[in-house]
């Protein structure tokens, strides 16, 4: 019995089923999952703040006549 041995065998742990390349490999899985919905809720928000401005500088150009309180009451009615 050689006095490395030890050392391999613990070595040896973190490979396989048992030991850490799986572990770091859900984790991956698990943060890769978790990443995809993120970035679609992000880009769904910014899209949503991008076309409500669209839409409020719209309405401003529509009515230039129209006093500036009266936009927040129509602009709540029409966006989401």
């Amino acid at each position: 019995m050689d006095a490395g041995e030890p050392m391999l065998a613990l070595l040896r742990l973190g490979e396989g089923s048992f030991g850490g390349t799986t572990m770091i490999r859900r984790i991956w899985h698990f943060g890769f999952l978790l990443a995809v919905p993120i970035t679609g809720f992000d880009v769904a928000e910014g899209s949503r703040g991008y076309f409500n401005s669209e839409l409020l500088s719209a309405l401003r150009s529509q009515y230039p006549a129209a006093p500036q309180d009266a936009f927040p009451n129509l602009y709540s009615s029409l966006v989401m």
